[in-house]
Parts: structure tokens; C-alpha cells; sequence
């Protein structure tokens, strides 16, 4: 499954993406932002739902993470052609002070 325009280059035998960004591109679409400004009667609301959903730490992330800077070659091709959800980390490891 590719996602984005990157995932579609030098790969004539993909599957179709799930989005054609090349093709919105083509078409100039226009695109309007949502502003909390606009919605202050809802703002109550709103942090009724989600300040204790916030404090719970229920909100988690979606990463994927790999362990060890010498993975960042392998980290990379996955980061292009959509083999993870959400960000990709690399993590070095920490080196002991003495």
C-alpha cells in the first residue's frame, strides 16, 4: 500500500495509491483551514471532552520505532515508501558516562 507522491516515483509496477497527490496538484483544489477562533461557543464543550482524555494519557502517538542509529539506512526506504503509521523514529543508544 504506498501513500503520497514520493511512494508512486520509480515504481511503474505499484499498486494505485490511496491518494493521487500528483493529481490534486494538477487540479489546484482549494483547501480551508478549521480555526478554533471560529468555534468559540463549542470551546466549553471541547474541553469538557478532551482536557481529561489529555490528563489520562489516553491520546497516544502513532510511531514506529527503530532501536540503534545504524538502522537509520533501513528506517529511511520505509519512511518513503509507507512501511510504518504515523512518524518513524531511529533511536541511538545512549553511551555510558564516566
Amino acid at each position: 500500500m504506498r501513500f503520497g507522491t514520493i511512494g508512486q516515483h520509480h515504481t511503474p509496477d505499484a499498486p494505485p495509491v490511496l491518494f493521487d497527490h500528483a493529481e490534486a496538484v494538477e487540479k489546484s483544489p482549494r483547501i480551508e483551514g478549521f480555526l478554533v477562533k471560529h468555534h468559540r461557543d463549542a470551546q466549553e464543550e471541547l474541553y469538557d471532552f478532551a482536557v481529561p482524555h489529555l490528563r489520562s494519557g489516553a491520546p497516544v502517538a502513532d510511531e514506529a520505532a527503530l532501536d540503534g542509529f545504524e538502522r537509520i539506512v533501513e528506517a529511511f526506504p520505509l519512511m518513503l515508501r509507507g512501511g510504518n503509521t504515523g512518524r518513524i523514529l531511529v533511536r541511538a543508544a545512549r553511551r555510558a558516562v564516566r
